[in-house]
């Protein structure tokens, strides 16, 4: 949809909350009483719609523009409305965008608000006051209001860039649900320094049971964060909640040999990859996972593993003896660096399947057979 006019705020001039976000009531308040001025977009004759054509955009909202032109290799300058998916938007150029915007403005992106609103405004708006609030714990990455949610853990700590590419794959679940991706604190503005996995389990329990107060909770997690969702989903049916679903996304269950195989360069590599201060935090982070015992549980349980992972550490990614019996195997050809990437088309029609039969909305009959150990 084509707005009429698009009014061009200063940061400094958006009306905000006591907690720094952009107030929208304060905002449509001052549409009303005429305090702010629109500027006027296409004339009926104007180019084609969602591209800016007799007007030249200003401000953020131009600044903006101009990275979704550079970043997406847009012929035109992109309207404010324009949706960065109906433009060839995908994981890896929102993964650029998102840097671009962090590093243009010097200002953190609240990558929530830019998944529920993904357009040059929504992009605008998004960006967080500077020395405000920080970025939360719990991200939605869509707008689907309705279905049983899912909760996932990313295997890294849950950077805006590893968030874009579980927003995209999410878009290819054949259902639409709210989708949630999960933050790890960071120890760099003093939160949660030296949590132990069962402490930052409990964490995400507490933030979850916010957003969704009784089961069944579908809980997912990636690589070296699976032992994470699988301690997470255990408490939560200790406490009594029902799991409805725990899928791990070529998750593997650390063991002793693993760790010190970590130990012994993880620093190295960590440091080399993020720098001296971000890779001592990432270390001390991927150290605690690694060194983490799971306790077993009941829990239904899912693995997706790749086809490098399964010749690496064997079809059930070492999870045997932990989770109950039945455990449920899904394989795919791909390989780690790509299933959620290049291969996100497949990978993310299977999850969406998978979580299908856990809502109840398909049976595992529908699908294709699943691997069960």
């Amino acid at each position: 949809m084509q707005p009429e006019a698009v009014v061009v705020l200063e940061p400094g001039e958006f009306p905000v909350t006591r907690t720094g976000k952009v107030s929208r009531r304060e905002l449509a308040e001052g549409f009303e009483q005429g305090r702010y001025e629109g500027i006027q977009l296409m004339s009926a004759s104007g180019g084609e719609e969602g591209w800016v054509d007799e007007v030249t955009l200003s401000g953020d909202v131009r600044k903006m523009a101009e990275l979704w032109q550079h970043c997406l290799g847009l012929p035109e300058l992109p309207g404010p409305e324009v949706n960065f998916y109906d433009v060839g938007g995908d994981s890896m150029s929102g993964v650029s965008l998102i840097h671009d915007a962090e590093k243009a403005f010097q200002r953190q992106v609240d990558v929530s608000a830019f998944f529920t609103n993904p357009t040059v405004l929504g992009l605008c708006e998004s960006l967080l006051p500077v020395g405000g609030e920080k970025a939360p714990v719990l991200v939605r990455l869509n707008s689907a209001v309705s279905g049983v949610p899912l909760f996932l853990i990313p295997g890294g700590k849950g950077t805006p860039n590893e968030l874009m590419v579980f927003a995209s794959l999410a878009r290819k679940f054949a259902t639409q649900r709210p989708v949630f991706g999960l933050r790890a604190p960071s120890e760099r503005y003093g939160e949660g320094k030296g949590l132990t996995v069962a402490e930052l389990a409990s964490l995400y329990r507490e933030v979850i049971k916010e957003e969704q107060t009784e089961g069944p909770y579908l809980i997912c997690g990636e690589y070296i964060a699976g032992v994470v969702s699988q301690e997470l989903a255990r408490q939560l049916a200790a406490e009594g909640d029902p799991v409805g679903s725990l899928l791990l996304l070529d998750a593997v269950c650390p063991t002793e040999e693993r760790s010190r195989s970590f130990e012994a360069d993880g620093l190295d590599r960590m440091t080399e990859k993020h720098g001296p201060g971000l890779g001592k935090r990432a270390y001390s982070y991927f150290r605690e996972l690694h060194r983490f015992r799971p306790v077993p549980s009941d829990v239904d349980t899912t693995i997706i593993a790749t086809a490098t992972m399964v010749d690496s550490v064997g079809r059930d990614l070492g999870w045997g003896d932990t989770v109950g019996e039945g455990l449920r195997v899904e394989l795919l050809p791909e390989d780690h660096d790509s299933y959620i990437r290049e291969e996100a088309e497949v990978t993310g029609r299977l999850i969406g399947r998978i979580l299908d039969e856990a809502s109840g909305l398909v049976s595992n009959s529908e699908g294709e057979s699943a691997v069960v150990i």
